[in-house]
């Protein structure tokens, strides 16, 4: 399977190239991923599927995918982006877990290995089932094995020192409150101005969405789970104490 989906979506508009409207998108989003030959071979020899990306976890789950990768990387928000994605495999039943990626593209570097090791320390403590890194040749140096120096592995070494030591109760990883999103809204999240499904601007819900999740995630951080309404079909009660809609009034502090 092709990696990032959701992304690709948003930044290339790869799968849906146009739509009569934000649902019309979803479906064809999902019925796409959801007949690629390999979505279907995979599925047809019960080999379980995965990707990595960062966008559109919802919809990635919908597809198909049983396990999606977050991407910690390029500066993007790990609270937020964790969010997402563990709210949409909580919800929908399936597994998540986080794959630390590049810090910039050219050239093609990591963040520091500390900040590595943070990062495997957030997702851990978030409840990722995998906590995975990238690595990549680097062909612009003598290094031609990959990216990764031995101060990662010293870091990943650290880590799975840590996780040994301090194993966790898995359910005391779940968030406690939900930030709902409407119902199809396949917006990129990274910024204010970000592309919904990659065809559209954003629109006037978009300032009062980024808002509100801005508040959330500083005050809840980690207990914080980003999901979409259902037209009630999902009783988000049964997963969270604290349920915000996205247009609601939420006080700043």
């Amino acid at each position: 399977m092709r990696d990032e989906p959701g992304g690709r979506q948003i930044d290339l508009a790869e799968y849906v190239q146009n739509a009569s409207s934000y649902s019309e998108a979803a479906q064809q989003y999902v019925q796409v991923v959801s007949t690629t030959w390999s979505m279907q071979y995979l599925n047809a020899n019960a080999i379980p599927v995965v990707t990595s990306d960062y966008a559109l976890y919802w919809f990635d789950y919908q597809a198909g995918y049983d396990t999606v990768f977050v991407e910690l990387g390029l500066n993007s928000n790990r609270t937020e982006q964790i969010a997402l994605c563990r709210g949409a495999a909580n919800v929908q039943g399936k597994t998540w877990g986080t794959i630390i990626t590049l810090n910039s593209q050219q050239p093609p570097t990591m963040e520091s290995a500390p900040e590595t090791y943070q990062d495997m320390l957030t997702a851990y403590n978030a409840g990722a089932k995998y906590v995975l890194m990238f690595d990549y040749p680097n062909v612009t140096q003598t290094n031609q094995q990959g990216i990764l120096t031995d101060q990662y592995f010293t870091a990943m070494q650290q880590f799975w020192n840590y996780a040994k030591a301090n194993p966790r109760d898995l359910s005391e990883t779940q968030a406690q409150v939900a930030f709902v999103l409407p119902q199809d809204y396949g917006w990129g999240m990274r910024s204010p101005n970000d592309l919904i499904w990659g065809i559209w601007p954003a629109d006037n819900a978009s300032a009062t969405i980024w808002q509100n999740m801005s508040i959330l995630v500083e005050k809840y951080e980690l207990n914080l789970d980003i999901v979409y309404e259902e037209n009630g079909t999902v009783n988000l009660s049964n997963y969270y104490s604290k349920v915000y809609l996205w247009n609601q009034t939420i006080p700043q502090g």
